[in-house]
């Protein structure tokens, strides 16, 4: 007799509350309806979250607009809290034997009112001395609609087709208000007219991000050693973007072109792809495959009918993987992959918001997508792997980079281009079993790194060594309690000219088992010795923007108070989860590009 497919509702739902500098919640439920030959699903989470960072700044600087040399020590606090609601609803309707069509659609919204409060002096060489104090309210909204329709038709055993369609809107409004008192030695307020240093300033952003993406796959298992797949896709981007910092001057608000932009970007993208996955033997497989790539970015400014950008870009990414099966439990990999990464919007959109009376935080319409080519030999043995991996990124993007601007008067902290940027690394992933009640787990990820850059004064090329270190303790202790403690350390690094000092921290956490009604309670501490302080220099490597030569200590918000949280999850019904795993969504790499700051 044929076993009937199993029907309900299942779900689970979680609660998770936790304290730091501030108030912190979690509140999320999974649903899913199962039924023959339709499958419905939604889950809906609601995030508040207030965070707390400071920094201290000590450098010197030297910036004409102010009295030329200067010796600096800035302190800033910054409080945030973020109210986030994410909706998913979809379904999955099999209409025939051989047809599935499914159905999503996803809405994210986030409120995010921010203080921050600045006190800065500056010793003007020999004798002179300003004083700053500025109160920045910023007010971020942002909503984020994603809906994609799929559609799955087998047309028999071993090759099926589908199509997808995704359209993707962003919208973002972040207005803030700037007040400041920027006086010397007297109490006088000094350059009260210029851009930023006004008592009165206000900024604004807009932008509205609307994306459009088609494509189409098809699979074959042409005979039991060899499978074809291809496909192609279409993308279309149409983002438009209004940012500036207005300063009130003379009873009036006035606009400095030098911190105001209105962008208008199209992109258009498409490509096509062809995979060869051959059996070569019992223990031998090599994947091959070719993605071409054609794309068309435009950006205008609409005020002054400027073109920006106009840049056409077409190249071919070949991917080769060979594996040689050399036990039951063990294997040979090598292989080469070349791909693209493009920009997030937020890095084109050339936005412009406060920093200080000297600095402004700007985005880079100029950056060009960075070009990656790896070559890896990996082994793998049980849960056990190791590989070696030489890297190679051509533009690479380096964040928050400094430059003048074009009157030389305000410092512009914004993404910039690398040429290259190489590294030659060793991976290690080591589990071990100490016990039935004891397993750890270490990696590693290190080796040499060079980049070159251009965007200094001085262009210079730099090698070093880094790592990153990770482990985790998990302990199953008596009756239904487990506990686990894990860790991390960077070692010094660089991204761009900017020198970012070795940190680590530790993480514990205990949960326990309900029995009586299937659910989990864990209690979890991260940062549990307050170690996460971020040192960060500038000026180490070459002669930066106005000469700045600075160090900047970073506490976030675990280096004041460790984050304790205390979570409640539970499931009901069937283990069958929602959704039917349908492969990666077409427009993933467009949604990852809407990166929120």
């Amino acid at each position: 007799m044929k076993k009937s497919k199993k029907q309900g509702t299942n779900g689970s739902y979680s609660l998770t509350g936790g304290y730091g500098m501030g108030e912190k919640g979690t509140a999320g439920i999974n649903l899913s309806h199962n039924t023959k030959n339709i499958n419905l699903y939604g889950s809906y989470t609601f995030q508040h979250d207030r965070t707390y960072t400071d920094l201290f700044i000590t450098g010197s600087q030297y910036m004409p607009f102010i009295g030329g040399n200067a010796e600096v020590e800035f302190y800033t606090k910054t409080k945030r809290i973020s109210n986030n609601h994410n909706a998913t609803l979809g379904t999955d309707i099999k209409l025939d034997p051989k047809t599935t069509i499914s159905g999503n659609l996803s809405y994210n919204n986030s409120h995010s009112p921010t203080y921050t409060y600045s006190n800065a002096g500056y010793k003007i060489l020999p004798d002179s001395l300003l004083r700053y104090i500025g109160h920045i309210n910023g007010n971020g909204h942002w909503d984020n609609l994603t809906s994609s329709l799929n559609i799955e038709h087998v047309l028999k055993e071993g090759e099926k087709i589908s199509v997808e369609a995704d359209y993707i809107h962003y919208g973002n409004n972040s207005p803030s208000e700037v007040n400041t008192s920027f006086v010397n030695k007297y109490g006088e307020q000094v350059y009260a007219n210029n851009s930023v240093s006004a008592q009165r300033q206000r900024g604004f952003a807009n932008t509205a991000i609307n994306v459009g993406v088609f494509k189409a796959d098809y699979a074959n298992q042409l005979s039991p050693l060899l499978k074809l797949e291809t496909g192609i896709k279409g993308t279309h981007t149409g983002s438009s973007s209004s940012s500036g910092i207005e300063s009130f001057n003379n009873g009036a608000w006035e606009r400095n072109m030098q911190t105001a932009a209105n962008i208008y970007m199209k992109e258009d993208i498409g490509a096509a792809y062809l995979s060869l996955n051959w059996q070569l033997g019992k223990s031998i497989s090599l994947n091959t495959g070719v993605r071409y790539e054609y794309s068309y970015t435009n950006m205008d400014n609409p005020q002054t009918r400027s073109n920006i950008v106009d840049r056409k870009l077409g190249k071919l990414f070949p991917t080769v993987l060979f594996t040689k099966k050399l036990s039951n439990r063990s294997e040979l990999q090598l292989s080469y992959t070349k791909r693209i990464s493009r920009p997030s919007y937020d890095d084109l959109a050339s936005y412009f918001a406060y920093s200080d009376p000297t600095a402004v935080y700007t985005g880079n319409p100029f950056l060009k997508p960075t070009i990656t080519n790896n070559i890896k030999l990996g082994y793998n043995y049980g849960d056990y792997s190791f590989s070696l991996l030489y890297s190679r990124d051509d533009n690479a993007i380096a964040r928050y980079q400094l430059s003048e601007s074009p009157a030389h008067d305000i410092l512009f902290i914004s993404p910039q281009n690398l040429p290259y940027q190489n590294y030659f690394t060793l991976q290690a992933n080591v589990p071990v079993k100490v016990s039935n009640w004891w397993e750890m787990t270490y990696s590693l990820v290190g080796g040499l790194r060079q980049f070159k850059e251009d965007y200094t004064l001085h262009p210079l090329t730099k090698s070093y060594f880094g790592y990153s270190f990770n482990f985790n303790q998990l302990f199953k202790l008596s009756g239904s309690f487990s506990a686990e403690v894990s860790g991390q350390y960077n070692s010094l690094s660089y991204n761009g000219t900017t020198r970012v000092d070795g940190f680590g921290l530790i993480n514990a956490g205990i949960k326990k088992e309900l029995k009586n009604n299937g659910g989990s309670l864990q209690l979890s501490v991260a940062d549990v010795f307050s170690a996460a302080q971020i040192h960060v220099r500038y000026g180490t490597l070459t002669r930066e923007a106005f000469d700045i030569k600075s160090n900047v200590l970073v506490n976030t918000e675990t280096r004041r108070f460790p984050v304790i949280k205390l979570t409640y999850s539970k499931s009901f019904g069937s283990t069958r989860p929602a959704g039917r795993g349908k492969p990666e969504s077409g427009s993933k790499e467009e949604s990852e590009r809407m990166r929120s700051n």
